[in-house]
């Protein structure tokens, strides 16, 4: 019997070792595993304007970059439906630049912290893919005031248009941030 509790104690010593060396090291000497990408989806559901209320949905594609457990940068990005009711929260002006785009995206964008992943730096990525940020006040305006926009915790989020005004392949579109593997978009 006390064979064989000494066998199963150095079985279990021996896995925990593996476990734990195993989980120390990596092909790109430790660092690389630390950084890595989150994709998921992001819904805001329904909407009001003035009278007018709807239960649609304003679908975002969401790409979130971390450096261990800490969110580094956060990104979500919405094809504009040009029939969709939140074409309300535009105003002529915002709707005018909207019609002037090949194709238009909603970007809700977070930053932790300036010096890692930053606003510019990422507005840069977005240029150099051929999309142009835009400022939306009214649309904002309106998206903050949503009850799913607080009950998410997005108050930090900025709130952007991309434009896009010539076809660019979707092969073509990609995000490409230092320590981290590129993102198609």
């Amino acid at each position: 019997m006390m064979r064989l509790f000494k066998i199963i104690t150095i079985t279990i010593i021996s896995l925990l070792l593996v476990i734990i060396v195993s989980s120390c090291s990596s092909p790109g000497g430790g660092s690389s595993s630390k950084n890595f990408v989150k994709k998921g989806t992001f819904y805001l559901v329904g909407g009001r304007f003035e009278q007018l209320q709807w239960q649609d949905k304003l679908s975002f594609k969401r790409v979130s970059w971390y450096h261990e457990l800490t969110l580094l940068f956060d990104m979500m990005l919405s094809e504009w439906k040009g029939d969709s009711k939140f074409s309300y929260w535009l105003s002529p002006a915002e709707q005018d630049i909207v019609e002037r785009c090949h194709r238009f995206y909603l970007l809700l964008s977070y930053a932790t912290d300036s010096g890692d992943i930053n606003h510019a730096m990422f507005n840069q990525i977005m240029k150099n893919n051929g999309l142009n940020l835009i400022e939306m006040p009214n649309f904002r305006t309106y998206l903050r005031l949503h009850p799913d926009f607080a009950s998410n915790s997005l108050r930090h989020y900025q709130v952007h248009g991309l434009c896009q005004k010539n076809p660019i392949p979707k092969s073509d579109r990609k995000i490409v941030l230092p320590s981290f593997a590129p993102v198609n978009f």
